[in-house]
This record gives structure tokens, C-alpha cells and sequence, in this order.
């Protein structure tokens, strides 16, 4: 009535053998992650939460160091928000930033 299970090579090295490949996977994300470079706009959103403002009001900081009209930065920002592009002035900054603040990583760095 009782009846005996029997194990099967393919019982345990079926479940071994999917454990192994999902732990693959998950070392190569983190490897991948680990290895992917940061964008200027990265940057430039954690400067802005890390000085509590805006990447807004950081485009008209960087402007005045270039002495760029504000009618331009507002252009400049439409764009960077449309297509990505951000304007040389705003990499210069970004740039000094990155100097000044040097142990700002933008991938876990949410401010204060």
C-alpha cells in the first residue's frame, strides 16, 4: 500500500542545475552593473539632490560662469529634457562638480 519514492539522478541535478543558472545570471547583472559608466545627466541629477535643488536651477548656475542669456538656458533645457543633449556649459559644470564633490556616486548617492 505503501509505496517507496526513488530518487533519480535527474531529481537533483534538474533543481541544482536551474539554482546554478539563476545564480549565474544574477553575478553577471551585478558584474554588468557594476562596470556601466555614468552619464553627465546622472551626475547632474545627483549634484542637484545633493545641493537640494533642481537640475533646473543647475542649468542657470552653470549659465553664469559662461555668461550664457537666460533665454538660451531656457532653449538649452527644453532640449536637454527632449532629446538628452546637454550643452557645453552645463558638461563644464558638471565637470567641476564631479571634482569638487569627488566622493559622489550617483547610483546610490540620494543626498540628505
Amino acid at each position: 500500500m505503501v509505496e517507496t519514492i526513488v530518487f533519480e539522478w535527474k531529481m537533483i541535478l534538474l533543481p541544482m542545475a536551474a539554482f546554478l543558472y539563476i545564480g549565474l545570471l544574477r553575478h553577471l547583472d551585478f558584474r554588468h552593473a557594476a562596470r556601466r559608466t555614468v552619464t553627465d545627466g546622472e551626475y547632474l541629477a545627483a549634484i542637484a539632490r545633493r545641493c537640494t535643488t533642481s537640475e533646473y536651477t543647475l542649468f542657470h548656475v552653470a549659465s553664469e560662469t559662461w555668461r550664457i542669456p537666460a533665454t538660451q538656458v531656457e532653449e538649452d533645457f527644453k532640449c536637454y529634457l527632449t532629446e538628452g543633449h546637454m550643452p557645453h556649459y552645463v558638461r563644464d559644470f558638471v565637470r567641476r562638480a564631479r571634482e569638487d564633490l569627488g566622493d559622489l556616486d550617483p547610483t546610490t548617492d540620494f543626498g540628505s
